[in-house]
Formats: structure tokens, sequence, C-alpha cells
């Protein structure tokens, strides 16, 4: 969908148009510097690998039901 297309969508929907400016640079921003793959923030900082959004929350989730 073309940029103009969903941003007259939601100013249609009530949101102000500066507002959906300012969503519309946020996301050409995230388009243009969009990696294919991980960086190596979470190595350098944690010293371990990353672990899958998956695993992460299948641990968070776990720990949640145990606990209670």
């Amino acid at each position: 969908m073309p940029d103009a297309e969903w941003q007259a969508g939601l100013v249609r929907t009530g949101l102000s148009a500066e507002y959906v400016a300012g969503l519309a640079a946020l996301y050409r921003n995230y388009r243009a510097e969009a990696e294919p793959e991980l960086g190596t923030g979470v190595q350098e900082v944690l010293g371990r690998p990353p672990r899958s959004a998956a695993d992460f929350a299948s641990d968070v989730l776990a720990g949640g039901l145990i606990r209670r």
C-alpha cells in the first residue's frame, strides 16, 4: 500500500495530520535502516549470542506460570 494511501486512511480515523506525518517519517526511517541480519549489540553487551523472540517469550511465560 502506498504511504499516501495509509496516511489518508489514518487521518480519516481521526488522527491528526501532524501525528500521521510523524508516523510516516518513523516508518520511512525503519525501512531505510532495515537490516536483514541482527547486529552484534546483544553479544557485545551481554557476552552471549542473542536468542529468538520465541525462546524469550517461552521462558518468560513459563516462569510466570510456574511462580503463580
